[in-house]
């Protein structure tokens, strides 16, 4: 039997799996951490993938992101209180001898959302302009949250290789 690949208008693939992204940081501390988190591990690679799509930018990079400070902590703070000892993680240059690692989903989670929310808003502001949302998108993933992204899909990885998010890779 054939598969039908159905493709998308460009774009329109992370326009969705960004929408499910924020809807699903939206909802932080409404369900089980495991269920939670298992759905966030299986979201952070459809939007890489969906980036990597769209294509590289031009070396002339423009990126405008939100700076609400306030928010920003305030969903950070939400997040670490509901990932408890699963939101930090050591970093590849830690040095061992300190007593906190470095990593935070907490705050991978937060940059990569405030910054698909911003591209996601423009979208919802004005659907016919996507390629605004795409570039802004691009663009701030090659200069800040695509290593966030990485930096969370590692540990996510590494949690679930070690058993720590249990039965939510199905």
């Amino acid at each position: 039997m054939d598969t039908v690949v159905l493709k998308l208008p460009k774009g329109q693939e992370m326009v969705s799996v960004t929408r499910a992204f924020c809807h699903k940081i939206e909802q932080v501390g409404e369900e089980p951490l495991f269920d939670w988190l298992g759905d966030i591990t299986r979201l952070l690679p459809r939007i890489h993938a969906s980036i990597a799509e769209l294509g590289r930018v031009s070396d002339d990079l423009t990126h405008s992101a939100t700076n609400n400070l306030d928010e920003r902590f305030d969903l950070f703070t939400r997040l670490k209180n509901y990932l408890g000892e699963r939101d930090g993680y050591w970093m590849e240059f830690d040095d061992m001898d300190d007593d906190l690692p470095s990593g935070s989903l907490a705050d991978d989670f937060t940059d990569i959302y405030f910054e698909l929310k911003h591209g996601l808003d423009a979208y919802d502001e004005d659907p016919t302009s996507v390629h605004h949302a795409i570039d802004n998108w691009r663009a701030g993933f090659y200069l800040h949250w695509g290593q966030h992204l990485v930096d969370a899909e590692r540990q996510l990885y590494t949690m679930c290789s070690r058993r720590r998010i249990m039965k939510h890779l199905g």
